[in-house]
């Protein structure tokens, strides 16, 4: 469970960034 909340995270991050 925590990878896919660590997942989530990193993705909105990604958006973020770009």
């Amino acid at each position: 469970m925590a990878l896919a909340v660590t997942k989530v995270l990193n993705l909105l991050f990604f958006i973020i960034s770009v």
